[in-house]
Order: structure tokens, then C-alpha cells, then sequence
């Protein structure tokens, strides 16, 4: 699962943290599995110096959680957490569409190529890859706001709630296939008609549902 990262320092750090990132991201590392740096930097042939950053990275970026008996482990997110996710994800994505009317042409027809991206993976690609491009078509809108600060909140918010979303929904994707794709046809439709008011509707009813099966997920000890 994890490759030989026999490389200089730095670039073994990025690699260290890429692949440590994908598996979390996919699945493979699930929540709760600890990770520790004599066992990883074995397996995958680096120092303990460029795992041990590595872990500091993704613990930066949400993905992992320090806890004070077992260590390093694959953060499982509590209902208050996943809650608070969506709090910050809907007034995102739902400024994102006001900025739709003021978006140039290439930042829409890249939200109509992200679209055409999550049908392909629909109707071609594993669970893993739906549920990527579902992200995928997210990250986009909120591209429309021209703000890489936004950009990057967003991302790493949306990497977070990956976990929760493997964890369940590692071998489907969240709500059926096609609902899905006709859900993004429809909001893309309307943001490219100037109905700013009904894309709004339509998307924060999806993100609600959202957050509702995701709840699904959270440690029921801290509900």
C-alpha cells in the first residue's frame, strides 16, 4: 500500500505526506487506525525524522488527531465537528453562487467540465473516484469566488470530511448515482440561467442532507 520513498529529505517528506494522505483519504487508513513512526518509516524505507513531519503535517490539516495514551492516529470526527464543518462548507459554497453572476466564462465552463467529470466517474468509476469527483465539482464552485484563502479553507474542510465520508461510504457514493449527477445538472443550470435564488435553495438543501447522513458517521460518545 505505501511505495519506497528512498529519496532526498524534502521531496521524501512531500511524498511521505502525498501517500499518507491518499490512503487516509481513500479508505485504506481508516479512522481511528494509529499510525506510528518506527512501523511507517520501515515500511516505506525513510527516516523517522521525515515521517514524524509528515504526521505533523496532516495533524495540521485535520486528517489526523495526537492523543495523550495512544499517539498518532486517523482522526474520527465527532457530530459536533462534522456540524461545525458544514457550518463554515455552507456559507462558502453558498457565497460561491452569489459570485456566479460576476464569474468570467473560464471559471464556468471549468465547473461544467467538473460536472462532466463526476457523470464519467458515475458511470465508469469505482466508489473512491465518485465520491472524489462529488468533492471535486464543490472545490470548483467556490473557485468562482477568485480567493485561494477561501480556496485553501475549503479544501482542507473538504479533505476532513472525507473521513467521515470513507469511513461509512467507502464502497458507494453518499445518494445514488444518478440522483447525484441530475442534483449537479440541475444547480449548474441554474447558476449558468442567473437563477441565483433557486441554486442557493437547491444547494443547501444537498448540503443539508449532507450533513444529516454524515452525522451517521460521528463518534456516538460525543454526540
Amino acid at each position: 500500500m505505501l511505495p519506497d520513498l528512498s529519496v532526498n529529505r524534502s521531496t521524501t517528506v512531500e511524498r511521505v505526506s502525498d501517500a499518507l494522505r491518499a490512503a487516509v483519504l481513500s479508505g485504506e487508513l481508516t479512522p481511528g487506525t494509529p499510525l506510528r513512526e518506527v512501523d511507517l518509516a520501515e515500511r516505506m524505507k525513510v527516516s523517522r525524522g521525515s515521517v514524524r513531519e509528515a504526521l505533523v503535517r496532516l495533524s495540521d490539516e485535520g486528517l489526523l488527531r495526537r492523543t495523550s495514551f495512544r499517539g498518532v492516529e486517523v482522526k474520527q470526527l465527532t457530530a459536533d465537528e462534522i456540524r461545525d464543518l458544514f457550518v463554515v462548507r455552507k456559507l462558502i459554497e453558498l457565497t460561491a453562487v452569489d459570485a456566479a453572476g460576476t464569474a468570467g466564462a473560464a471559471a464556468l465552463a471549468e465547473l461544467r467540465r467538473a460536472v462532466d467529470e463526476f457523470g464519467q466517474a458515475i458511470r465508469t468509476g469505482a466508489a473512491v473516484d465518485r465520491n472524489r469527483a462529488d468533492m471535486f465539482v464543490h472545490i470548483t464552485l467556490v473557485g468562482l469566488l477568485n480567493s485561494p484563502r477561501l480556496s485553501r479553507i475549503h479544501g482542507e474542510l473538504m479533505s476532513e470530511l472525507q473521513l467521515a465520508l470513507v469511513s461509512q461510504y467507502r464502497d458507494s457514493t453518499i445518494l445514488p448515482g444518478t440522483e447525484l449527477t441530475n442534483r449537479h445538472e440541475e444547480f449548474l443550470r441554474m447558476l449558468l440561467d442567473g437563477d441565483t435564488v433557486g441554486a442557493r435553495e437547491q444547494l443547501e438543501r444537498r448540503l443539508d442532507l449532507a450533513q444529516r447522513l454524515l452525522l451517521g458517521t460521528a463518534d456516538p460518545g460525543e454526540n
